[in-house]
């Protein structure tokens, strides 16, 4: 082989190796857009099927430190899930009502919702519907949309057709 041949041949290793790599980290980031709306969606269920199981209230709230709701509709520093006991509106987490779950945010995401909180209520009696927006740094996203029965589906788009408003993300 002469050094031409070589050096041909290491150019084309090099840009197949570019192009697998931007591919790959898009679809890297894909997957962690449908993980994360995945995880939503089995929250929204863990929510609904204890309020039933339980038989009270339960809510689904943002919070930062894991023990009190935030006054924001920001979910992406974290959320709390809690049984509602008092039914007290806006939900808050009061003396001898427990925190069930607690999640941490996830770096490079940026989640948003249009209520500042979701309650589910036993017996079929109707929940708090609204949606959870999540957006990656290339500013697309996924909608994790919560009916007045409180059961969730995912979307990509807004029902007009339109792309989800996901603007700047730390």
């Amino acid at each position: 082989m002469s050094l031409i041949e070589v050096l041909v041949i290491i150019c084309i290793f090099a840009t197949g190796l570019s192009l697998a790599t931007s591919g790959l980290a898009a679809m890297q980031a894909n997957a962690r857009l449908s993980s994360t709306a995945n995880y939503l969606v089995h929250l929204v269920h863990q929510a609904r099927h204890t309020a039933l199981t339980r038989g009270m209230d339960v809510a689904l709230c943002p919070s930062r430190t894991g023990r009190q709701c935030t006054d924001s509709a920001d979910w992406s520093g974290g959320w709390i899930m809690f049984a509602n006991k008092d039914q007290d509106q806006p939900v808050r987490v009061d003396a001898g009502e427990t925190v069930l779950t607690f999640g941490q945010g996830f770096a490079g995401l940026r989640i948003a919702a249009n209520r500042r909180a979701f309650v589910f209520r036993p017996y079929g009696r109707r929940a708090t519907n609204g949606t959870l927006v999540i957006c990656d740094t290339r500013r697309r996203g996924t909608a994790v949309v919560i009916s007045h029965t409180g059961k969730p589906r995912t979307a990509e788009e807004l029902p007009s057709g339109a792309r989800l408003p996901c603007g700047s993300v730390p």
